[in-house]
């Protein structure tokens, strides 16, 4: 599994979340991705908010979460 970044935006108490339909099923996410190879977790972050959502978006504060 490769490393992840994705953004959790807030707006007037809402949360931002995709909503996507894959072979039948139907789910949200939020806007985030892979992080490519030589990019930190910060800039794949706002890469992928610009990509996923057309929105220029900075970080705030982070949290770091480690799947095992």
């Amino acid at each position: 599994m490769s490393n992840r970044s994705v953004s959790i935006l807030i707006e007037k108490e809402k949360v931002f979340l995709i909503h996507r339909q894959k072979e039948g099923c139907e789910y949200y996410v939020l806007p985030g991705g892979s992080i490519e190879e030589g990019e930190t977790p910060e800039a794949a972050c706002i890469r992928e908010a610009k990509e996923e959502t057309s929105l220029q978006v900075e970080i705030q504060s982070q949290v770091l979460f480690r799947l095992s």
